[in-house]
């Protein structure tokens, strides 16, 4: 198998490292924290809906009298919940001179905005559409071809969940990884939809109107990842951050379980060997009934590998050593099997966080030459 795989041996997304880490938003069932290579995987990070209203997608355009169109405004601010950002909308739209006041909801089925005016004045309530001035249309979910007229209730034609998300990590020092990646959990993948910009940013300074270094990174429901042996950026910097553009995820949020961004131990001198040995296992409890029916509770399914280090070095045998020490059976480690898509048409099928099932041995097999059988098991 040869030393195509790679060892992600030092994530510096992890409590040790951060100077600090700020983020769009988060449930508080599910924290950024959950991001951290030292957690289960079943933890993530669910975000709860980040708006950045600006001049420039602030105003909404209605009428409660015929004819009439009045230009109302969402006011200016970063909001990092949904419902905050719905009671900035229903607040503007309340600053209208009519009598009226109005509903902001979101449908829990379709997860689309819904607008509802109780028919305060003349019982009337319009949404200016294709007006210029309705900067705030599409932010809402609404199309610019037509006009809504003729009801108290408009819903929104498409769903948007935030402006964008972002984890943004401040490392006190200057790095440059050569190792990127993100999962869900293990049976339910990646929630971010195939439609999504995801990029991830560096940059010298914590001002990201240009970064020095941005990568818009290639979707995968089961991982996104980025390897570069030579580092990432031409030169090591202190910020980084991961943005995301999903805002329409039918979802109502974007959730993801883990992420690493560090280096990568790959030797010079040893390598992996096939074969590269794959057991799946399956959780699940069946039973056998009374007449021969089998009934099953349901768990969840991930893999075991075991696979062989060979011709290791004294130094390639003393860092496995070091990362063995480092992790024991009690931590999760990354490790991405196949960046190359030797054997895998996806490199991401094989991006794996995993933990120890026994620590591996380390013969000495001769003279400078070591060898490690390591078997381990994906997290869920």
């Amino acid at each position: 198998m040869s030393s195509n795989v790679l060892l992600m041996n030092l994530n510096y997304v992890s409590s040790e490292r951060l100077n600090g880490m700020t983020y769009s938003s988060q449930l508080t069932a599910a924290p950024a924290t959950n991001v951290y290579d030292r957690v289960r995987r079943t933890k993530t990070w669910r975000t709860q809906g980040y708006w950045e209203i600006t001049s420039s997608n602030k105003g909404i355009v209605l009428q409660e009298v015929d004819g009439v169109n009045q230009t109302v405004n969402i006011a200016e601010g970063n909001y990092t919940t949904d419902s905050s950002f719905l009671t900035a909308v229903k607040t503007a739209l309340d600053s209208a001179s009519g009598s009226a006041t109005y509903t902001v909801t979101r449908n829990a089925t379709t997860n689309k905005i819904v607008i509802t005016s109780n028919g305060g004045g003349g019982a009337i309530f319009k949404l200016m559409c294709t007006n210029a001035s309705f900067t705030a249309a599409s932010l809402l979910g609404f199309s610019t071809a037509a006009d809504r007229t003729g009801a108290l209730t408009y819903t929104a034609d498409n769903v948007r969940i935030h402006t964008s998300e972002f984890m943004r990590f401040d490392f006190g020092t200057s790095i440059n990884p050569k190792a990127f990646a993100l999962i869900g959990t293990r049976n339910d993948g990646v929630q971010i939809s195939s439609t999504a910009t995801v990029k991830l940013q560096g940059n010298a300074t914590d001002v990201w109107t240009s970064p020095s270094f941005e990568q818009t990174l290639t979707w995968n429901e089961r991982a996104i990842c980025l390897f570069d042996t030579d580092g990432l950026h031409t030169s090591a910097l202190r910020y980084w951050r991961l943005y995301i553009e999903d805002v329409d995820n039918p979802n109502g949020y974007v959730e993801i379980s883990n992420l690493y961004l560090g280096d990568v131990f790959e030797p010079t001198q040893g390598s992996v060997q096939f074969p590269l040995d794959v057991r799946y296992i399956d959780y699940s409890k069946t039973e056998r009934g009374e007449w021969g029916s089998r009934f099953s509770d349901v768990k969840q399914v991930t893999r075991e590998f075991q696979m062989n280090w060979e011709f290791l070095s004294k130094t390639e045998a003393e860092t496995l050593g070091e990362f063995v020490e480092h992790y024991k059976t009690a931590y999760p480690w990354w490790i991405a099997l196949d960046p190359n898509e030797v054997f895998s048409t996806d490199k991401e099928l094989f991006v794996c966080h995993c933990r120890f099932d026994e620590l591996p041995n380390l013969p000495l097999d001769r003279p400078n030459q070591f060898s490690s059988r390591w078997s381990f098991v994906e997290e869920v």
